[in-house]
């Protein structure tokens, strides 16, 4: 599980604190233009990128609550700390410009992974 853990945080690190500065949002273009006439013209590129960190910040909670075993609210308090720390060590370190809208969509996708993990186990012990 710590290993796991530990090549999930190297990668999230190497996403987040890239040189390039527009990883993501490049990858929410790709999409965009891939799936070309297939979607509404009210989503953009933007509303891929939000998904794309709600999508990376899913295994953090998830990870966080099987390696802690803590109780999913404080799991889930912390990982939403550690998206905002996150975005300031992006701002400080960087120079990038903040986005309240990526830190709530990252807490929001951590959040998701601690009730999945936590629905997961409880059914886990149900079974047994």
């Amino acid at each position: 599980m710590w290993l796991l853990t530990a090549a999930y945080v190297a990668l999230l690190g190497w996403i987040l604190f890239a040189a390039d500065k527009r990883f993501l949002r490049r990858i929410a273009v790709d999409v965009y233009t891939a799936l070309g006439e297939g979607m509404p013209t009210a989503v953009r590129p933007a509303h891929y990128e939000l998904a794309l960190y709600v999508l990376l910040f899913i295994p953090l909670g998830w990870l966080a609550l099987r390696a802690t075993r803590r109780p999913m609210s404080w799991v889930a308090v912390g990982c939403v700390w550690a998206v905002v720390m996150a975005e300031f060590a992006q701002v400080a370190l960087l120079d990038r410009r903040g986005s309240v809208v990526e830190v709530l969509a990252a807490s929001f996708g951590a959040m998701l992974g601690t009730l999945v993990a936590q629905r997961a186990e409880d059914s886990r012990d149900r079974l047994r």
